[in-house]
């Protein structure tokens, strides 16, 4: 399949991973549908040690934390706490977390990565999340709505973001209440926090306690400080481990990941980019 060399290369970054120094050159280019994800490794004699590979699925306690506010999270007085919904009309609707827990809660698998992360950083992670879809709590409120309207997102420690409306009435735009299987924890965001599909992790606040409709451009705060408001999370590849197997084979292991859009295929060159082969094993997680 052709792959389109216009798009980009990326350096990998230099670093020592559990002993085993990974390829130290990763190049990423993408299709024009964005799904094909290509990696060059040059296989030194230092790689003959075995590599571990970072886990796919990450604890509560190993996925990474990004704050603003480095004091919070504060306790939650969950018999007073309800999840505020307010339309352009103002008329606003309350929801306790019984009340969300109530509709239609299922478990997901998604991605979160900070729009900081560097290539090959560790500034990503994906969990199990237990949900409920956002897009049914909003329309009831959508009431003669027209076009350009934007969902603002309000969190208990002051951070706030906003998305264009249809991002927030996706089908796989979530309110989270679990992670793992159990209470979201504190620094996590409990007793809620939002998923989005798509969107890097500063569009998606924790610790949530008001949704509003909106005509108006929100900015937050660090949209403020020059990042992106669209904030689309673009293509990353990471290679973490190089391990030869006892059939002489040299086994690449790593992660792809593209937002939204599920990798469908990743393709592996030991030769340069002369010969490439299509990668197996891939997980279905986003």
């Amino acid at each position: 399949m052709p792959i389109e060399p216009y798009v980009r290369s990326c350096q990998a970054a230099q670093t020592e991973s559990r002993g085993l120094r990974p390829a130290n050159f990763l190049a990423c280019r993408r299709s024009r549908d964005s799904r094909f994800i290509r990696l060059s490794v040059v296989v030194r004699a230092a790689l003959r040690t075995a590599g571990t590979t970072r886990t796919l699925h990450h604890t509560n306690q190993e996925f990474y934390r990004v704050s603003v506010n480095p004091t919070y999270p504060e306790k939650v007085d969950l018999l007073n706490w309800a999840l505020e919904i307010k339309g352009l009309s103002g008329v606003s609707r309350r929801y306790s977390l019984a009340d969300l827990a109530s509709r239609n809660p299922h478990t997901v698998y998604r991605t979160l990565m900070c729009v900081s992360n560097r290539v090959g950083g560790d500034s990503i992670g994906n969990a199990a999340w237990t949900v409920t879809p956002l897009g049914p709590l909003r329309e009831p409120l959508l009431a003669g709505a027209g076009d350009g309207l934007r969902a603002a997102f309000y969190a208990a420690d002051g951070f706030h973001s906003s998305v264009p409306l249809q991002v927030a009435l996706d089908p796989e735009a979530y309110l989270a209440w679990e992670m793992n299987g159990v209470a979201l924890p504190r620094e996590h965001g409990f007793p809620l926090r939002v998923l989005l599909p798509g969107k890097y992790g500063m569009k998606q606040p924790r610790w949530l306690e008001r949704i509003e409709i909106t005509g108006e451009s929100v900015s937050g705060h660090w949209e403020k400080w020059g990042w992106s408001d669209e904030c689309n999370v673009r293509m990353i590849a990471r290679i973490d481990s190089v391990k030869r197997t006892p059939a002489e084979h040299w086994r690449v292991g790593g992660i792809a990941y593209c937002g939204a859009q599920p990798v469908t295929a990743v393709e592996v060159s030991d030769n340069g980019g002369e010969v490439w082969g299509v990668g197996r094993d891939l997980s279905a997680r986003r």
